[in-house]
């Protein structure tokens, strides 16, 4: 495989893995926790693959445009509550039951939601 350079800025959450890592170099610890991230998003994914269209498209619609940061991930059943204004009948109950389904995931399963969706 051909070598791939590339520019990392550090950001507080880096810097804390790698001050926690100082044995491993830089490069070794980022592939460590890369690799572990697949594993959890390829363990969770069974919940992704059990959305509907309809749910595919109301949480895509929310997440379009923002940050997906961990604020967002955190509150992303708030999110999808919203996205019943959004829509022609607000009180379509797909809505309500997608946003209750998401606020029983833990973070691993939201995350690997948002993976599943390109976002």
């Amino acid at each position: 495989m051909a070598s791939k350079r590339f520019s990392v800025f550090h950001t507080p959450p880096l810097d804390r893995i790698l001050e926690n890592h100082s044995s491993d170099s830089p490069t070794a610890r980022i592939s460590s926790v890369c690799e572990r991230y697949e594993l959890i998003c390829a363990s969770e994914m069974n919940e992704a693959g059990k959305l509907d269209t309809f749910e595919r498209s109301v949480i895509a619609n929310a997440l379009s445009g923002s940050v997906v940061d961990p604020a967002l991930i955190r509150h992303l059943d708030h999110e999808i509550e919203d996205m019943r204004y959004d829509i022609d009948d607000e009180t379509d109950p797909r809505i309500r039951r997608l946003a209750e389904r998401i606020r029983l995931m833990s973070m691993a399963q939201r995350v690997a939601l948002i993976e599943s969706l390109g976002f």
